[in-house]
C-alpha cells in the first residue's frame, strides 16, 4: 500500500470517482467539498505549496469520516484517513472558531456538556457499578431527552433482561479521537477501559455507532489492548433478546418504514442485515430502501464531531437524509443509531419535514407487549 503522501497525491490527481458519495458535498453543492478537492489542499500543504492557513485548515474539517469516498473509489482510497492525519494537533490559533470555543470540553470527555435532567431521571433506577450487562450510552445521548434510552431499558425489560448504566459514565474519546486532538484522546480511552473493566460487565452495549466504531477500529491504533468483554452494538443486542425469547406484538395498522444505515455501523462494521431482521420480525409493517443505503446510505450529519465544527453543514446533512426518506414513500425512519434521531429531533422542527423518525429502541418498544 502506498504512504499517507502517495495516497494524498493519488487522491488529488484522481478524476472523482467520490464526488456524488460525499455527504457534506451533497449537502453544501459545493465542488470544494468534494473528497478529492479536501485532498488536494491537504497535498498542497505537504508539498511546502501553500502554508497552513486557517482557510486550509478549515477544509480539514469539513469531512464526515464516514467513509463513503473509500466506497465510491475503485481503488479504496479514503480521504477520511488524510482528513484525520491532517487534523492531528493542529495549533489552536487555526482551529475553526466553533471548534475552538469546544477545545476543553472535548478534552475533558464531555464534547456536548453534561448529562440532561431528563436522563438522569430515566436511567435513575439503572445506574450500578457492577453487572452484566453494561450499556454505554455515549457523550451525544447523554446529553439528549434520554427518549431513546427509556425506550430501549424499556424493551429489555420485556424481553427479560436488565442492563446497568454506570454513573459517571467515561468518554471512548471516540470524537477527541477524530477531531485531531491525539493527547486528550489516549487518556480519556485508557480511562474508559479501565472504567469498564473495574464494573464486572461480561457485554458492553454500545449505543452510539461511533463508539463501537471507536472500539473495534481505533484502539489498536493507539497500542490499547484488546478489551476481554463482548462488544456488541445495539441492533446486535437487540436482535440477541428477541431471538433469545418469542415476543408478543401489538397488532396497529399497516405502516411503511425506511431505515437508515448510520456510517459507523454499515460502512465500518458491516453491520447491514441484524437491524433489518429486526423492523421485518414486526407484523404489519413494510420495509422500503432508500435510494442510497448500505454502503451508500447518507450521513445524517453528526459526522464524528462535525456539529461542533460546523453545525450549519449538519442541518444540510440530516435534511438531505430526510429527502431520501420521503422519496421511498416512508412514513417513519429508523435508525440503527439513536444519535441519527438526536440529530433529526435538533434540527427537524427548523427542516418542517413530515417524516417521523425513531431508533430501532423506539420502533420496537411501540410494538412489544
Amino acid at each position: 500500500m502506498p504512504d499517507l503522501t502517495e495516497k494524498t497525491r493519488l487522491c488529488s490527481v484522481c478524476f472523482k470517482m467520490c464526488r456524488d458519495a460525499c455527504p457534506v458535498a451533497g449537502a453544501t453543492r459545493r465542488e470544494a467539498d468534494s473528497p478529492h478537492n479536501r485532498a488536494f489542499f491537504a497535498y498542497q500543504v505537504m508539498q511546502g505549496r501553500e502554508g497552513l492557513t486557517p482557510e486550509t485548515v478549515h477544509y480539514f474539517y469539513r469531512c464526515a469520516m464516514c467513509k463513503a469516498c473509500r466506497e465510491a473509489c475503485e481503488s479504496g482510497m479514503d480521504v477520511s484517513e488524510i482528513m484525520l492525519a491532517s487534523r492531528s494537533d493542529i495549533p489552536p490559533h487555526l482551529l475553526p472558531p466553533a471548534l475552538l470555543e469546544k477545545a476543553d470540553d472535548i478534552k475533558s470527555g464531555k464534547p456536548f456538556g453534561g448529562d440532561s435532567k431528563k436522563l438522569k431521571k430515566i436511567i435513575s433506577g439503572h445506574v450500578k457499578d457492577t453487572g452484566e450487562t453494561l450499556l454505554v450510552l455515549g457523550s451525544r445521548i447523554r446529553t439528549g431527552d434520554g427518549a431513546a434510552v427509556g425506550a430501549l431499558l424499556s424493551v429489555a425489560k420485556k424481553l427479560g433482561d436488565s442492563p446497568f448504566v454506570l454513573k459517571d459514565e467515561p468518554d471512548t474519546g471516540q470524537v477527541a479521537h477524530f477531531l485531531g486532538f491525539r493527547e486528550a484522546t489516549g487518556s480519556l480511552a485508557k480511562a474508559f477501559l479501565a472504567a469498564v473493566e473495574k464494573s464486572g460487565a461480561k457485554s458492553v452495549v454500545f449505543l452510539q455507532a461511533d463508539d463501537a466504531r471507536m472500539i473495534a477500529k481505533e484502539y489498536e491504533t493507539l497500542g490499547l489492548p484488546a478489551p476481554g468483554w463482548k462488544m456488541l452494538t445495539l441492533p446486535e443486542y437487540l436482535l440477541g433478546l428477541l431471538e433469545a425469547k418469542k415476543p408478543s406484538f401489538a397488532k396497529k395498522d399497516p405502516l411503511t418504514v425506511t431505515y437508515h444505515d448510520p456510517g459507523g455501523l454499515g460502512r465500518e462494521l458491516r453491520l447491514f442485515e441484524a437491524p433489518r431482521k429486526i423492523i421485518n420480525m414486526v407484523p404489519g409493517v413494510t420495509l422500503v430502501e432508500m435510494g442510497l443505503n448500505r454502503d451508500t446510505a447518507p450521513d445524517c450529519g453528526y459526522g464524528a464531531g462535525m456539529e461542533l465544527s460546523h453545525p450549519e453543514i449538519s442541518r444540510g446533512m440530516i435534511g438531505r437524509l430526510f429527502v431520501h426518506a420521503a422519496s421511498a414513500g416512508a412514513a417513519v425512519l429508523v435508525s440503527g443509531d439513536p444519535v441519527c434521531l438526536e440529530m433529526a429531533t435538533t434540527f427537524k422542527k427548523d427542516l418542517q419535514e413530515t417524516v417521523e423518525t425513531q431508533d430501532l429502541s423506539l420502533f420496537l418498544d411501540g410494538y412489544l407487549t
